[in-house]
């Protein structure tokens, strides 16, 4: 047998299946594993929810219902910290999972609205905004498991990460609802990461 990665058919309606060729490809751009013709890695991120703490966006800004609030770690080689974040989605499956109930049949895609506060540790704060959707059970064998894609934009007043306040990044994530567990894989244009770096070295 091929590898099973060469062809990923993801089952988002019951008469609808979207194939996802050239494996290589698409697992560099998941994965981070160096740039690929339009995207840098950013960040990668994992996070956690938590039972007990407070909410970090209010509502009153966010689109959906309230699933949940965490926290975190971002790593990456132009932005590292601990981050802080809210999660918000229309028509989540997650809601009933975490109230102990069975989601109805059918309800497994849904929006999300994640947004945040990431302190660097350089001592810098930068909130994200990220729209996008969640599909639970892509991988029927593990129903538990969700995936994520979203888009995310930035905002910070500190002059070092400027930069992001006009870059509009990808988000692909991975969510384990029985460990309440994501994994984020942020990346941005590649151009936005060149300008960065040709900052950082100027201000050397």
């Amino acid at each position: 047998m091929g590898d099973p990665g060469e062809t990923l058919a993801v089952s988002v309606f019951s008469g609808g299946v979207i194939e996802l060729e050239r494996k290589a490809m698409i697992m560099d751009t998941i994965l981070g594993q160096g740039e690929t013709g339009l995207l840098s890695p950013l960040f990668e991120a994992r996070l956690q929810y938590q039972s007990d703490m407070e909410v970090v966006v209010s509502a009153e800004i966010q689109e959906g219902e309230l699933v949940g609030s965490g926290d975190g770690r971002v790593s990456g080689d132009l932005l590292s910290g601990n981050a802080r974040w809210s999660m918000y989605a229309g028509n989540c499956a997650y809601i009933f999972v975490r109230a102990g109930v069975e989601p109805p049949p059918g309800q497994d895609l849904c929006t999300v609205h994640p947004s945040g506060v990431i302190a660097t540790d350089d001592g810098a704060e930068v909130w994200f905004d990220a729209r996008g959707y969640g599909l639970r059970g892509a991988d029927q064998s593990h129903p538990h498991l969700w995936v994520l894609t979203m888009a995310v934009q930035f905002q910070t007043t500190d002059q070092r990460y400027k930069w992001l306040n006009t870059t509009l990044g990808v988000l692909v994530s991975e969510f384990d609802e029985q460990a309440s567990r994501a994994l984020w894989r942020a990346f941005v244009p590649k151009v936005e990461r060149k300008a960065q770096t040709t900052q950082a070295r100027s201000m050397e």
